[in-house]
This record gives structure tokens, C-alpha cells and sequence, in this order.
């Protein structure tokens, strides 16, 4: 599915050290199921865990971006 789309990275999960420092990002395109670290590494699930993933995000309230499909 990811062929079909351009990733657009509209939601992130930031990792901090102790010294409160960014250690890494993760790139979340929901729209179309990637991954992206910010060192450029793609990251590749299960299709099933994206879903997973955005009802995770929004049951913290993230506001999370929906596809025309839904």
C-alpha cells in the first residue's frame, strides 16, 4: 500500500535521554503505514499495527489525521 502514497509525517514519537535531550524521532505516517526514524531508517511493521498504533495515539488525545477512506 505504501507505492500509493507519498509519506506526509503529521504525527512523531520523540525519545529523550536522562538529560532530557532528543535521542531519536519516529516519523509516523498513518495515512499510509510508515515509518521513518530521524536518521532516515524505514521502519517496517505488520499492517495490522498501524491501526493499533492510531488508536493508541488517539485514546492519548493526539489529534490524529484521517484518511478519505477513513
Amino acid at each position: 500500500m505504501r507505492w500509493m502514497c507519498a509519506p506526509i509525517y503529521h504525527d512523531a514519537i520523540i525519545f529523550f535521554n536522562a538529560e532530557n535531550q532528543i535521542v531519536s524521532i519516529l516519523n509516523i505516517c498513518l495515512l499510509c503505514s510508515s515509518l521513518l526514524t530521524g536518521e532516515g531508517q524505514d521502519i517496517s511493521l505488520d499492517f495490522n499495527a498501524y491501526p493499533r498504533l492510531k488508536d493508541w495515539l488517539k485514546k492519548l488525545g493526539h489529534p490524529v489525521e484521517e484518511s478519505a477512506a477513513g
